[in-house]
């Protein structure tokens, strides 16, 4: 069964994307902060707690891991999202490197590749300009 990992969303962005991911026949399963230091693999494997994100702790990044059971599938996941509005500029697919991965060292990965690609992103344009 495919999962999706989320971390960062209030309740409401939850909600929108468990609707989407079921159907797709994907499962989502909330990672919470003091989850973080656990490996991408064990958070795979074992249930949320039920708890919330907490609101007074907010992430300052919303982040989406897809353990898909196809890159379609995942693609498909990606793209109702943003044609929901939800705005998740942070997301990755499990590969078998990041499964053994702490999932908050993950999070600051992807989130430096996603700041860096911004910045470059911006320079060309800036350079265009010019």
């Amino acid at each position: 069964m495919a999962i999706v990992l989320v971390y960062g969303f209030d309740i409401i962005q939850e909600q929108v994307i468990r609707q989407t991911a079921a159907k797709l026949g994907m499962n989502v399963r909330r990672v919470l902060p003091e989850e973080a230091n656990e490996t991408v693999l064990r958070l795979l494997s074992t249930p949320e707690s039920g708890k919330p994100f907490p609101a007074s702790g907010n992430a300052s990044e919303h982040f989406l891991l897809a353990a898909p059971d196809s890159q379609e599938q995942m693609f498909d996941l990606f793209r109702r999202i943003s044609e929901i509005g939800l705005k998740v500029p942070c997301k990755a697919m499990v590969t078998p490197t990041n499964l053994s991965w702490p999932f908050g060292e993950l999070v600051r990965h992807v989130s430096e590749e996603e700041r860096e690609t911004r910045e470059r992103i911006e320079r060309q344009k800036n350079a265009k300009q010019s």
